[in-house]
């Protein structure tokens, strides 16, 4: 009941690729849990990649449980106007950050994967992976953009979504070391 209540409001998302950024690399779950085949996963990747502008229609099927999660949070933040929730990037920010994790350890997924992570570039490998430390370790990424030896960014199934201030590394992690 919910879920189709939820799906009647209309909504705006102000930065879509922004948001993109965090949620593309999830697709791999539902690789895993059989919804969506690996040719469709990196078609959507190689898509976006190269800047395929994706309609709210098709983020509401791709994506289902975080527009909802980022419609409450709209709405819990009255970001409302004109009868349309506004999704902007601090909602965005929030949910993947802060609000993410509450799904993830409810639904015993792998953790050092769906987790949103603050991690420090330790190595270029080439123009788009690189070695990064992170809570859980060293692991290989990709990244959405160019970064260097020393850099700060968000890590989410392996891809950096975003470069971030070492202000922002020690605040998600200190959060993530508190619930994991």
């Amino acid at each position: 009941m919910k879920c189709k209540l939820l799906q009647k409001i209309k909504f705006k998302l102000l930065n879509k690729k922004y948001f993109l950024k965090y949620a593309m690399p999830c697709l791999i779950a539902k690789v895993s849990r059989g919804e969506l085949s690996k040719e469709e996963y990196q078609r959507l990747i190689k898509n976006f990649e190269n800047g395929k502008k994706f309609s709210e229609d098709e983020l509401w099927v791709l994506f289902n449980y975080a527009i909802r999660k980022l419609l409450v949070l709209g709405i819990e933040e009255n970001k409302v106007d004109d009868k349309e929730v506004i999704i902007d990037k601090n909602i965005i920010k929030k949910y993947f950050w802060f609000e993410h994790p509450q799904a993830v350890l409810l639904k015993n997924a792998d953790i050092k994967n769906c987790l949103v992570l603050p991690g420090k570039i330790i190595k270029k490998l080439n123009q788009k992976e690189y070695i990064a430390e992170t809570i859980f370790g060293k692991r290989k990424i990709k990244s959405w953009q160019s970064l260097k030896a020393g850099d700060f960014a968000t890590i989410h199934y392996n891809y950096a979504c975003e470069k971030i201030n070492e202000e922002d590394y020690l605040e998600l992690k200190k959060f993530l070391e508190g619930i994991i």
